[in-house]
C-alpha cells in the first residue's frame, strides 16, 4: 500500500474489481452496469472476485488483493480478442512480478511500472 493511505487504497481496490467485472460481464454476455451479470459469471469467475476482496485495513491483505485484481486483469485483456495493448499487459505482468517478488520491501510504483513517469 502506497503512501500509508488504507481509505484510499481501498477505493481503488474496489474499483479495480468493478472494472474487472464488467470486463468479465461484457465478454460473457452478461449485463454488465452495476454488475448485474456478476452473480450469473461461472463459479471459477466469481471465486476469483471474492479473492480481490480487502478483508482488512492491514497492507499484507491489500497485497493479496492487489496480486489478485492484477492477475484477473491480466487475463481479461488477454482474453478481450486482441483489444488491448500488448505493453499494457507487459506492464501490469511486471508488477504482478515485483509483487511476487522475492523481497516484499519492494514496491512498484504503478506509474512507474507503467511508463508515465
Amino acid at each position: 500500500m502506497l503512501r500509508d493511505r488504507p481509505l484510499q487504497a481501498l477505493y481503488w481496490t474496489n474499483a479495480a474489481r468493478s472494472i474487472i467485472t464488467t470486463m468479465m460481464c461484457q465478454r460473457l454476455g452478461q449485463p454488465a452496469a452495476h454488475a448485474k451479470g456478476a452473480d450469473d459469471l461461472p463459479t471459477e469467475l466469481q471465486d476469483r472476485l471474492v479473492a480481490t476482496l480487502v478483508p482488512t485495513l492491514a497492507a499484507s491483505a491489500f497485497d493479496e488483493a492487489l496480486g489478485a485484481i492484477t492477475e484477473c486483469l491480466i487475463d481479461e485483456l488477454r482474453l478481450s480478442g486482441g483489444r488491448s495493448s500488448p505493453p499494457l499487459i507487459e506492464a501490469l505482468d511486471k508488477m504482478r512480478q515485483i509483487g511476487q517478488g522475492l523481497n516484499p520491501r519492494i514496491r512498484c510504483d504503478p506509474g512507474l511500472c507503467l511508463g508515465w513517469r
